[in-house]
């Protein structure tokens, strides 16, 4: 849907102790909807803090509203760590959300990163997908294990609609060759 011109400059400040990280915009119903890591400004390690996407709103672009944030790190899970880097979709109604999910796995050091969904129907309540959708493993030229290298990267999927085919979808990703 085409989204009107912003009114007037402004500025979407986090609530404290929180500052915005990596986004995603999706405009529906009359609503900017603006998805973020919400990053903790007094953690004493940079990524720690990572653990759910803040979720705003604006008619404007200039006055926000804050809701309840979205996508918790999941205990036990392949995701129990860090939500990272989302991007939004829309297909026939329904709401998708890629994301990065992060794990150190038992007896490992490394950031073990994979890409996950999730999906809504009204940008509010998400439903996550119980396994990621991509890793490494399915690329020949990355590195299969990201848990097993320092500095290994397999994050940040982009996804969106294929310009030279119709009804196909491109989806763009962070990974170590």
């Amino acid at each position: 849907l085409a989204a009107p011109a912003p009114s007037g400059a402004g500025t979407m400040i986090a609530p404290y102790p929180y500052r915005p990280k990596e986004f995603a915009f999706i405009y529906e119903g009359g609503l900017f909807h603006l998805f973020y890591i919400r990053h903790n400004i007094l953690a004493p390690h940079l990524d720690s803090t990572e653990v759910d996407f803040g979720h705003a709103v604006s008619q404007d672009l200039a006055s926000w509203t804050h809701l309840e944030p979205v996508l918790r790190a999941r205990p036990g899970k392949w995701d129990d760590l860090h939500v990272w880097s989302p991007t939004i979709i829309r297909e026939n109604g329904v709401y998708y959300m890629y994301y990065t999910g992060v794990t150190i796995p038992p007896g490992q050091s490394h950031l073990y990163q994979r890409t996950g969904v999730a999906t809504s129907t009204d940008l509010v309540s998400w439903e996550r997908y119980d396994e990621p959708v991509f890793d490494a493993n399915r690329v020949p030229w990355a590195f299969a294990d990201s848990s097993q290298y320092p500095g290994c990267q397999f994050r940040d999927p982009f996804v969106m609609p294929d310009p030279g085919v119709s009804g196909r979808w491109l989806m763009y990703y962070v990974a170590t060759p």
